[in-house]
């Protein structure tokens, strides 16, 4: 294998990955998943949940939470490109560290200060310690949450796991070297699987498990990995195996949702099982723009999901707490049965979600975008890309859309 060789093609490329439709698709798969999950173990629905004649098949919801490693696998494979066409740049960190600010701290820092210091607690759904305000602030809640009562804010483990990834990975890949950098990700994956699994063995509190940032590394790595492989030479010779890596690790992810009285449950190896079923199934849209996955990621309503995730991850705890639990209460003597009561009430839900995170993006968000111009983007590996491609038209939009992301 020769790990040296980068496909020219993929190479010019890369620097609109941000914008292929189906990789918003993703995310919009990604998110509701999250909110299936929740909605599942919401103490508002589980007990109606229990009551269905399809209770098995609701219990599946529980597996939801693997849309987390999506967006691990996402964000990994996003950023690394990013990184990878920006890597010449004279201002290479000011302009990732600018432009992931601009995107993520207006948000989560404004959440932070209601939940912390607003004058109504119409937000507390559950009582919360104010004392652990510096960790969240800090971005270094997940190490402590698996020791917290559950809140809404323990849901912020993931955005502190990303951020944690976004501080140390531009320095890690401006360091290593082409022909280094798989055998990196590679030691890291299995470092991070070799921790997850002796911290399982030591009897922590289960949540640490789930928050700490070692054990979930492997997705966001694995997703960095992909990034690196879809500029190789061998490209297409990788995704003829997708044929039996796809069906293999969905099959295996299923083995994990249904739980079978054999199966011991290694939390550890779930979260390693999906990273390799997410990365194949992004690598499969990536490179199969035609196939049928891929179309089906191009769905117009994924897409939009996924445009406004990041609000509707950092809001869905309010609206299930408020939402759900006061529709159940409302209806919940009118209708029956209890199966359709969930149907309404998850429509419900899922309508609030993308209706909080539409109105965060065009009231809020996209606002704060407008500072990304102070940190542009000198993607010297495209230009050369295009130049020799002779596409630039085609090219030189793709990157105008990247860089807007």
């Amino acid at each position: 294998m020769n790990v040296g060789s980068e496909n020219p093609a993929a190479k010019s490329l890369d620097s609109a990955l941000s914008r292929i439709p189906a990789l918003d698709g993703l995310r919009g798969l990604a998110i509701l998943l999250v909110i299936l999950c929740h909605a599942y173990i919401f103490q508002g629905t589980n007990v109606y949940l229990d009551k269905t004649a399809l209770k098995n098949v609701w219990g599946l919801a529980r597996f939801g939470w693997c849309g987390v490693e999506l967006f691990f696998v996402l964000s990994g494979f996003l950023i690394t490109s990013i990184l990878f066409n920006t890597k010449e740049s004279p201002q290479y960190f000011k302009s990732f560290y600018g432009r992931r600010a601009v995107r993520i701290f207006p948000l989560y820092f404004a959440v932070l200060l209601i939940f912390y210091y607003g004058p109504i607690s119409f937000f507390h759904a559950y009582r919360f310690e104010p004392s652990h305000k510096i960790w969240f602030f800090l971005y270094l809640a997940n190490w402590k949450a698996g020791f917290w009562p559950v809140d809404e804010l323990t849901l912020f483990w993931s955005l502190c796991v990303e951020e944690q990834f976004y501080l140390v990975w531009p320095l890690i890949v401006w360091l290593t070297g082409k022909r280094t950098f798989p055998w990196l990700c590679l030691g890291v994956i299995c470092a991070s699987l070799a921790a997850g699994v002796a911290i399982e063995f030591a009897h922590v509190p289960e949540l640490v498990i789930w928050c700490a940032s070692v054990p979930r590394l492997q997705a966001i790595v694995f997703g960095s990995l992909l990034a690196w492989a879809t500029r190789q030479t061998w490209l297409d010779q990788l995704t003829n195996y997708l044929k039996v890596v796809l069906p293999a690790a969905f099959g295996l992810m299923l083995v994990c949702a249904l739980k079978p009285p054999y199966f011991r449950s290694l939390y550890t190896l779930e979260f390693l099982i999906s990273a390799i079923a997410w990365s194949a199934l992004l690598l499969h849209c990536y490179t199969h723009s035609d196939g049928f996955a891929a179309r089906i990621m191009r769905n117009r309503v994924l897409r939009s999901f996924g445009k406004y995730s990041y609000a509707i991850y950092v809001f869905h705890a309010c609206v299930l707490y408020y939402v759900a639990r006061f529709e159940i209460r409302l209806l919940g003597g009118y209708i029956w049965p209890y199966s359709l009561l969930l149907g309404i009430t998850l429509a419900t839900v899922f309508a609030a979600c993308y209706l909080a995170g539409f109105l965060s993006w065009h009231l809020f968000e996209k606002h704060f975008l407008r500072l990304k111009k102070h940190f542009p983007y000198s993607m010297v590996s495209t230009v050369s890309s295009v130049q020799e491609n002779g596409s630039e038209a085609v090219v030189a939009e793709r990157s105008a859309a990247a860089v807007a992301s």
